[in-house]
């Protein structure tokens, strides 16, 4: 019998360590009769999923970009369990884009699994709103915005993720509720408080002599999470963002919120955990979440401390110095240089820089030397090395 594992996420939910790992001991697993896919060299399938809407991602969510590919992918591991793992497919918030799915994987599998962690809707949104102060992360940012407090301003879109009964009932209806094993993630409620060691005990994976599973995804502190957001929403450059983080020191100061603002934001989720756990009857708990707010400060922290903004003004400054060096347009030197690399194998693209360099340098001798050369290489179809100017004079 073929049996389809689809690990959905959630997002912060350990996917990344559980990804790696699986990664990790592909091969060891595979010789115990379990495939695990892999898409585009990663340890994941994200890439084998996609927006509906190109423009932007919500509402209609993600979708798999080619199911013909998608079933492909699947073909090539002949395993008799398979496992696919990719926390996007919790971005599947359309009951078509689910059923697409279900349409390609079903005549080929026996049976389908679906695993969804889940984690209490404060404590998801606190840490995926901190995700948004990535670079290139799109949907995050248009389900949670780039606010400055822990957790996000409400909108019309986050029910669509946040209420897990509506998103676990779109899953059952293509797949069946008797596919669904839904987890919390809360440390207390996993197997030796370890995603690894839960998803593999659940869905009863040997892990014998495979690696250990390793912490990864480290969350953002209070300081680099502000910054993030700011350089999001004021640059928008995917390479402003990461030199901003890469040049801000992280610490273990996360941007948390109070106990009465996570109360108030889990509020409305309340109904439907429970709704969620009197259908499928994940825990005892009433309301499927342990009803934990101890670890929460009862008033907010003060603003940015010294520390705090002389590492954010240096983690700046810093990206300044990096962005304006990296950035900076090349010398005439640096022309040169390129043009007379790339004569032989390329002389169209080495008279580009050379007329670059003459812009530069309009009264250059070499440079109108090298012109001549190179001009002279591409009307007779032989390119060779340029002559050697290094003792030329320039002007």
């Amino acid at each position: 019998m073929r049996h389809l594992i689809l690990h959905i996420g959630s997002h912060k939910t350990g996917t990344t360590a559980l990804q790696q790992w699986l990664g990790g001991n592909a091969a060891i697993l595979a010789s115990r009769g379990l495939g695990y896919l892999r898409a585009g060299g990663e340890p994941h399938a994200h890439r084998l999923l996609s927006q509906v809407d190109p423009e932007r991602s919500l509402p209609g969510g993600h979708r798999v970009h080619n199911p013909q590919k998608f079933a492909e992918a699947l073909s090539e591991l002949p395993q008799d369990t398979v496992v696919v793992s990719s926390e996007n497919f919790s971005f599947f918030l359309d009951p078509e884009t689910i059923k697409t799915l279900a349409d390609t994987v079903k005549p080929m599998f026996d049976k389908v699994s679906v695993v969804c962690y889940l984690r209490r809707q404060d404590r998801q949104a606190a840490s995926h709103h901190m995700e948004g102060a990535r670079a290139d992360r799109r949907t995050e940012w248009e389900l949670w915005g780039h606010g400055f407090k822990a957790l996000p301003e409400r909108n019309s879109y986050q029910p669509l993720y946040l209420n897990y009964f509506n998103r676990m009932k779109m899953w059952a209806d293509q797949f069946g509720a008797e596919s669904l094993v839904v987890r919390v993630f809360d440390r207390n409620h996993l197997v030796n408080g370890d995603i690894v060691a839960d998803f593999t005990q659940v869905m009863g994976i040997d892990r014998t002599d495979c690696t250990k599973s390793k912490d990864v995804n480290t969350s953002l502190d209070r300081v680099k999470s502000r910054m993030g957001h700011m350089a999001n929403v004021i640059g928008g450059r995917e390479i402003l963002t990461r030199t901003l983080l890469v040049s801000t020191k992280n610490t273990e100061a996360l941007l948390r919120p109070t106990k009465a603002e996570a109360r108030a934001f889990l509020a409305p989720y309340r109904a439907s955990n429970a709704q969620l756990n009197a259908w499928l009857k994940v825990n005892d708990l009433p309301e499927l979440f342990p009803d934990d707010f101890d670890d929460l400060p009862d008033v907010a922290p003060s603003d940015w401390t010294d520390e705090e903004f002389t590492r954010a003004m240096r983690g700046a400054i810093t990206t300044l110095a990096r962005m304006t060096h990296e950035t900076a347009m090349p010398t005439y030197a640096d022309l040169r240089a390129a043009a007379q690399a790339l004569a032989q194998t390329e002389p169209h693209r080495a008279l580009r820089l050379v007329e670059a360099a003459l812009a530069q340098r309009p009264k250059a001798k070499v440079m109108w030397a090298m012109q001549a050369e190179l001009e002279a290489f591409i009307k007779s179809g032989r390119a060779s090395p340029l002559t050697d100017y290094s003792d030329a004079d320039e002007d």
